[in-house]
């Protein structure tokens, strides 16, 4: 449609006013023309939208995604919350999100070798590459699967990390998720939302589409199946779930069925689902049940939500469990100390999306750098065990422990620093979000994701779920606590 020039002044000058007041580094500074002329044309789009009001937008979006049914529930709470949606996208350009799905891609690869090697031979414990303790200290390593060949050979079928922009403009990995990544849901249903209330700006930026990404999703869990038409089903621990509404609208846009424990049975080392017309085979599971909950038989005798057999189905590559039970080992904050080497002897290449400098203090030398170095460092749980001198599972800024309160941190060092990680702390960069009054730079994350193909290979979303907090500091950047989400609008030079 035609743009009005006027439009185009308004967008213009909101562009220059907001630069006067974002940090260096902000995701709208200009770096060239065609990034200035990215968030130009999306607070043009957003002019004629919402004719100047930009935080009456921001409602219209929350609205919309209400509608669509997004929402979210903190845990102990009973009702959901209205999604905290902004409608203003993080515009990225193809040539700078070409470097970060490679980035992803290889780091899904090292994090599948691994898993075999964890979960089979487990040279790199036996030569000394990986301490023993990184396995043992984590509740998410699970023994009865060591020697369990997965269905269709892939420990994962899913993986995320989180990224952080430093003001210099560099990606850089905050944490991986391996277990059962939560967020590409709700990154839909942001894409849904924000297209309604800005419904041109497709046709006036080539954003890049998600439903090829989850077609492909798709294709890689069926495929593992090796039937002609696998029944694929999404395992959920209920509607009390924080993300239960994600989970509903993957299956609901996926064509999988929604299924709890108590909807599944075994026989015969296979898995089916109980129905009036009797029982139905089901292929595979894409899980979002804690995995030592998924089968009493096999980990946690208490389970009241998993499926008694399931690891018997499984090993007998009777049924696809995504992700494999046991791929959580890898999320500790532990691992991320030894990736760098890891990832050369294992990939031959140094690591194209470093992580945030770690240091585990279950060694020596390690201890000894976090000692000398605590005021200008993160104290965080080296695994997903609350640490005793922590008091909780948020990290801690190394400043913030003073007097008796030090003392007694230290001292947790040395008798049990296997349980603490320190890392630099992460100034992150900010991107333009709708305040309420108006366009306003806060400090944001980006979970991206990625997901095996039907021929086995790594696809990584073009978009993904970003989170917007109050500040810089990526430790608050938690959704339901101040923070907003948004879309990610990946730019193309060509139509898409």
């Amino acid at each position: 449609r035609p743009v009005s020039p006027e439009d185009v002044a308004t967008a213009t000058r909101w562009l220059t006013e907001y630069r006067t007041r974002a940090l260096r580094g902000d995701a709208a500074v200009v770096r060239g023309a065609r990034d200035d002329a990215m968030w130009t044309a999306m607070l043009t789009e957003m002019v004629e939208a919402s004719n100047g009001d930009l935080p009456a937008l921001r409602l219209r979006a929350e609205r919309k995604a209400d509608e669509i049914g997004t929402g979210f529930r903190m845990p102990g709470e009973a009702e959901e919350r209205r999604w905290p949606l902004s409608p203003l996208p993080l515009a990225i350009n193809e040539e700078e999100w070409r470097g970060i799905a490679d980035g992803i891609v290889q780091r899904a690869t090292l994090m599948e070798l691994l898993l075999a090697d964890i979960y089979g031979g487990q040279r790199l414990t036996g030569n000394g590459l990986m301490p023993a303790a990184l396995l043992n200290g984590s509740p998410h390593f699970l023994r009865p699967m060591v020697g369990l060949a997965p269905p269709g050979g892939h420990h994962l079928h899913v993986y995320a990390a989180d990224l952080c922009r430093d003001p210099s403009g560099s990606w850089r990995v905050l944490a991986d998720h391996t277990r059962n990544p939560v967020g590409m849901g709700y990154a839909l249903e942001n894409r849904l939302a924000v297209s309604r209330v800005l419904p041109g700006l497709q046709s006036r930026l080539h954003i890049e589409r998600l439903a090829p990404f989850f077609a492909d999703l798709r294709a890689g869990i069926a495929v593992a199946c090796n039937r002609a038409e696998p029944r694929i089903a999404l395992l959920t621990p209920g509607r009390l779930n924080p993300s239960y509404a994600e989970q509903a609208h993957l299956a609901r846009y996926l064509g999988l069925l929604l299924v709890e424990g108590e909807d599944l049975v075994t026989h015969a080392d296979r898995c089916y689902l109980r129905t009036i017309e009797g029982l139905k085979r089901v292929d595979a599971l894409w899980r979002r049940v804690d995995a030592r909950l998924l089968d009493p038989l096999a980990f946690d005798s208490a389970s009241q939500i998993g499926v008694a057999g399931l690891i018997d189905a499984f090993a007998t590559g009777h049924v696809v469990v995504a992700n494999t039970p046991g791929a959580g080992v890898l999320e500790a904050a532990a691992f991320a100390a030894f990736l760098p080497r890891l990832s050369v002897r294992m990939t031959g290449e140094d690591l194209r999306l470093p992580n945030i400098a770690t240091w585990w203090c279950g060694q020596d030398t390690a201890r000894a750098h976090v000692r000398a170095n605590l005021n200008r460092m993160t104290l965080a749980p080296a695994f997903p065990v609350e640490p005793r001198a922590l008091g909780g599972m948020i990290p801690r800024l190394g400043s913030s422990f003073t007097g008796a309160d030090r003392v007694s941190l230290l001292a947790e060092l040395e008798l049990r620093g296997i349980d603490y990680v320190g890392q630099e702390v992460v100034q992150l960069s900010t991107l333009p979000n709708v305040g309420p009054k108006g366009l306003e730079p806060r400090g944001f994350t980006l979970r991206v994701f990625a997901a095996r193909d039907g021929d086995g290979r790594w696809t990584v979303m073009p978009g993904g779920f970003a989170r917007v907090g109050e500040g810089s500091d990526a430790r608050a950047v938690v959704i339901g606590e101040g923070a907003f989400s948004t879309d990610v609008a990946i730019v193309a030079r060509r139509p898409v």
